[in-house]
Order: C-alpha cells, then sequence, then structure tokens
C-alpha cells in the first residue's frame, strides 16, 4: 500500500542531505568553526573593514555563545545591533 513509499523515501531524502551536512562540516573543520566563507572583496575594498565592524558590534550567535567563541569579534553579522544598543 501506500507505507511501502516511506522506506524509500526516507533513504533517498537521506542521501540527498548527505552533500549540504557534509560540507557544512567540513568547513566547521576547515575554517575554525565556521560552517560557510564568503569571499568579501568582490564588492567594495572596505567589505572586511565592514564585515569586522559589525562583528565586533553585534550579538553573538547560539554557536558563538555556547561552543566556541570567536576570534575576530564577538558577535554574528547577522544580528546585528541597533543604535539603542550602541549606547
Amino acid at each position: 500500500m501506500w507505507w511501502e513509499i516511506l522506506p524509500s523515501f526516507a533513504i533517498i531524502t537521506g542521501i540527498a542531505c548527505l552533500p549540504t551536512l557534509g560540507g557544512r562540516a567540513l568547513n566547521r573543520a576547515v575554517h575554525d568553526g565556521i560552517p560557510n566563507k564568503r569571499y568579501q572583496m568582490n564588492h567594495t575594498p572596505m567589505a572586511v573593514a565592514y564585515h569586522k565592524r559589525d562583528m565586533q558590534l553585534s550579538k553573538p550567535s547560539l554557536w558563538q555563545k555556547y561552543i566556541r567563541t570567536d576570534q575576530q569579534g564577538n558577535g554574528t553579522v547577522y544580528k546585528c545591533a541597533t543604535l539603542a544598543d550602541l549606547d
């Protein structure tokens, strides 16, 4: 019946997820705990300076807070602080 599809669906879905999860695990092992590296010099020469500034003025992620701290800054660029937080 229809439930006979479930094991093969689970196997194919698991195999399809392996490259993505494996790539993130490999990048965390190679790039000091960062799951993906970005090339930042293609937009503007000040991109690295802006990225460092945002990391120093932002809030840490769960990974940076509890598992591994980041040596470049204490925050993640995805949780930026507002002007009210900078007092």
